[in-house]
């Protein structure tokens, strides 16, 4: 199923909303998420490499090389995934020396332990509590940072009730990381994207269907050409459904 949908996102023609400057790396970003397009992915970065050295553009790294590791899993490309969370690792060390109460750093953090985890579950035994830190830090140095509550939700989702997973606290802070982000970020920014499909796929785990149909549906509202809830979460839901 995944490669058929990801043969149907590659057939589609690129559509970005006036608001993504061309050539930005928020468009440039944009466009590797919704098409899962690594050169897309690749010139956000070369982008966001332009910019003067510090902590805002490692956070940039950090959050743009989180969102290729996404393509990288989508698409089995071991490779990729490697060489992105190297450079996301690199970028969030170098971020939290300088800056370790950044929210959407440590946020960012955890995400990116959270990743090493689903590479390789055995590493899960080590680096689950430490991801579980990151993530508590993340709120408490920012409670209405977006990236922060979408890790805390993130983490509650995937992780095992029994090693403190809890579908119910996951949708609570994915919904509250929906609300934070900016009006700007909202225009243009990948991350607002995931949000949703992240949000729809926790309400469906713990049986809110119809909550979770009508998120899909408004990320349809803000994004018509959302191939990853349009041809694939949203019919998947529907199916059960029936």
């Amino acid at each position: 199923m995944m490669r058929t949908f990801l043969m149907l996102l590659l057939s589609l023609p690129i559509y970005l909303f006036a608001q993504c400057e061309p050539g930005d790396y928020a468009s440039f970003a944009r466009q590797g998420y919704l098409q899962n397009d690594f050169a897309a992915w690749d010139a956000a970065i070369q982008e966001i490499m332009k910019l003067p050295e510090g902590p805002e553009q490692n956070y940039l790294l950090a959050r743009t090389s989180f969102g290729a590791l996404g393509t990288g899993f989508a698409t089995e490309s071991e490779d990729k995934m490697e060489a992105y969370l190297n450079l996301m690792e690199t970028a969030l060390k170098a971020l939290l020396r300088e800056q370790p109460k950044h929210a959407g750093g440590n946020g960012l953090y955890a995400g990116m332990l959270g990743m090493k985890i689903a590479l390789s579950p055995v590493k899960g035994m080590l680096l689950g509590g430490k991801s579980e830190r990151y993530a508590r830090k993340g709120i408490q140095y920012g409670a209405t940072d977006p990236i922060a509550q979408y890790q805390a939700g993130s983490r509650f989702h995937y992780t095992p009730e029994m090693w403190g997973g809890d579908g119910k606290k996951a949708v609570m802070h994915l919904e509250k990381a929906l609300a934070a982000f900016s009006a700007e970020e909202k225009t243009c920014d990948w991350f607002y994207l995931q949000t949703y499909a992240l949000l729809g796929q926790a309400q469906a785990a713990i049986g809110e269907l119809e909550a979770a149909r009508n998120t899909y549906l408004q990320a349809l509202t803000e994004e018509p050409n959302f191939g990853y809830v349009k041809y694939l979460l949203l019919p998947e839901l529907e199916k059960r459904g029936k």
